[in-house]
């Protein structure tokens, strides 16, 4: 029997058929049949040779050596077609990959975009694609074609947005991927000035996704203060910012809103008789506040929410349960916002507070020396605290009763 060119054709276009669904399989984690076009990526990385022995390898069965040389930390040599097929073949797998494989799934959207944006600077290549695929393209079907990886971020962005009211889990994938454009764009080995062009296009329909995820908070509340809703229940809708926050893949501006949201709630029930219920309301809150805190005080971007962080987080502080986990709230809250008023107030008097505890029960020079210590840095902190006169005044009848017993 004759081997002809046709056969021979035939084998490697059922081999590489095989290989790439093999792979798929691998990476899915079930079994999977690709469209037989995607069989061409496997063909051109035989035809250049590449991974030679990864490829031996998946051809005795074993696909995953083959599965591994896609993950490449740069995409700068891949050849255009190569990396057409790349794309096509990571966005195929993140598609079929089920929700709650969120690391994956984000993984292959993120290889996928790479791709994208490592093709997207041959453009004669696209162009090229364009007029084979639809014969006489107009300059519109040639832009499209040429700036395709765009096209893929606003449809992510479209998808996002699209679940964002209900905090869809496949529509919170679409936003971690957003998130990770920064890192596609190292892949695609794009430069500063590229990839710019595209966190520019991330970071506006993140916002743009964060702000329609809060826009239901928004509504219920708006129709609870129209009715004098009370405070506690303001504060459970409010609430809602926490899963807002999680869905936006923790957005700042989630973080500013609860902030926002929260103080003239928090002032509210500061207001009234049993002012615990604070604790209740803003403990789920709390890590939204710490993240803005840690923010501030990273980058002076955020560095205009500092009084509004500080102010919000001061409830919380003063009902820790005891004078120590108070102190050390303040002390953390005047990190982030050293001339707070309010915060240098209270950080004053319960040093003083303190000061007055060191002093109880028989004098001793420490514990004289301590109290003086603690006293002077109240003063410090806020010289017009009330208590600091009456810390003054047992530090002169401790100091004498010392003196007195010292006989």
């Amino acid at each position: 029997m004759t081997w002809s060119p046709r056969d021979e054709a035939l084998f490697w276009r059922v081999n590489d058929e095989e290989l790439v669904n093999r792979m798929a399989s691998l990476h899915v984690g079930r079994s999977v049949a690709l469209h037989p076009r995607a069989a061409g990526m496997v063909a051109l990385m035989r035809r250049a040779g590449t991974a030679k022995d990864a490829m031996e390898i998946a051809m005795r069965g074993n696909a995953d050596p083959l599965l591994r040389t896609l993950f490449d930390d740069r995409l700068v040599a891949v050849p255009p077609a190569e990396l057409h097929a790349r794309a096509i073949y990571f966005e195929t797998i993140a598609r079929m990959l089920p929700v709650t494989e969120e690391s994956r799934a984000v993984e292959a959207w993120v290889r996928s975009l790479a791709a994208w944006l490592a093709l997207q600077k041959e453009r004669s290549y696209l162009a090229a694609f364009a007029a084979d695929v639809l014969e006489k393209p107009t300059l519109e079907d040639t832009r499209v074609a040429v700036d395709h990886a765009f096209g893929v971020i606003a449809q992510l962005s479209e998808e996002a947005h699209a679940g964002a009211a209900t905090f869809d889990r496949e529509a919170r994938l679409r936003v971690l991927v957003l998130r990770a454009a920064p890192r596609a764009c190292e892949i695609a080995g794009l430069s500063a000035k590229e990839a710019m062009s595209v966190t520019s296009r991330t970071e506006a329909a993140l916002s743009d996704v964060t702000d329609e995820a809060l826009r239901p908070i928004t509504d219920a509340m708006e129709t609870a203060e129209a009715r004098n809703a009370p405070p506690e229940e303001r504060g459970r809708i409010l609430h809602r910012v926490a899963a807002a926050w999680y869905f936006s893949a923790f957005d700042p501006i989630a973080e500013q809103f609860a902030v926002d949201r929260a103080t003239p709630i928090a002032w509210e029930i500061y207001r009234a008789p049993g002012n615990q219920k604070n604790r209740a309301f803003l403990e789920p809150l709390m890590p939204l506040y710490d993240s803005l805190a840690r923010r501030i005080a990273s980058d002076p971007l955020h560095f205009a929410y500092a009084a509004r962080c500080a102010e919000i987080m001061l409830f919380y502080a003063e009902l820790e349960s005891t004078l120590e986990a108070q102190i050390h709230g303040v002390e953390q809250i005047l990190k982030i916002c050293p001339t707070h008023s309010n915060g240098r107030l209270v950080l004053s008097q319960y040093l003083c507070t303190k000061a007055l505890r060191v002093l109880t029960g028989l004098p001793t020079s420490a514990n004289i020396a301590e109290a003086t210590a603690i006293v002077d840095r109240a003063e410090k902190l806020h010289p017009e605290t009330k208590q600091i006169a009456t810390v003054r005044a047992r530090l002169l009848e401790t100091k004498g009763l010392g003196k007195f017993i010292g006989r």
